[in-house]
C-alpha cells in the first residue's frame, strides 16, 4: 500500500510518500520468522505523452526508495528483532486516465535494483532464513485524487 503526494508542472511530476507491504511468514525449523516492510518513496516523472487533466497521461519516472525491513523470529531460544535499511533505485513506466475531473485510475510497473542484497539469518541454522533479490519488479493498480 502507497501514499503519496505529488506536484504536475506541465509535463513533470515529483513525488513522495510512505508505503507499507505486508508480513511474510516463513517457516524455519524449529520456529518462524516474519519480515515486513515500510518506508519513503520518492519519484520524478515527465508525460511521455504530454496532456491536460482530462487526457491519458503516459509517464516514465526515476524512483528512488528507502525500505525499511524487519525481521522478527518466533519460537526459538534466542527470540528477536532486527531492522535493516535496504536502497533501491530504478524507473517505471506508468499510465493514468480521468474517471471525473478529480480522479484518476492507472497503472504503474516499475523495475527497482540494489547494490546491497539484505539477509536476515537465525543463529545455528546456517543458511540465511530470508534474502532480499537484488532486482526487484513492482506492478500495481493506481487511484489518485487531486487537490488543485
Amino acid at each position: 500500500m502507497l501514499f503519496d503526494l505529488a506536484v504536475r508542472l506541465d509535463a513533470f511530476e515529483l513525488s513522495a510518500g510512505e508505503f507499507w507491504a505486508p508480513p511474510r511468514g516463513i517457516t524455519a525449523r524449529p520456529g518462524s520468522v516474519t519480515v515486513n516492510a515500510f518506508g519513503e518513496r520518492i519519484r520524478g516523472c515527465y508525460a511521455l505523452r504530454p496532456a491536460g487533466l482530462r487526457d491519458a497521461r503516459l509517464l516514465g519516472c526515476a524512483v528512488g526508495v528507502l525500505a525499511h525491513l524487519t525481521g522478527e523470529s518466533f519460537d526459538f531460544d534466542n527470540a528477536h528483532s532486527v531492522q535493516r535499511p535496504w536502497w533501491l533505485a530504478g524507473v517505471s513506466l506508468e499510465a493514468t486516465y480521468p474517471i471525473s475531473n478529480r480522479i484518476d485510475v492507472g497503472i504503474s510497473v516499475s523495475a527497482l535494483g540494489t547494490l546491497h542484497v539484505e539477509r536476515f539469518s537465525v543463529i545455528g541454522l546456517g543458511d540465511p532464513v530470508y534474502r532480499t533479490d537484488a532486482v526487484v519488479g513492482i506492478g500495481a493498480a493506481r487511484l489518485e485524487a487531486r487537490l488543485f
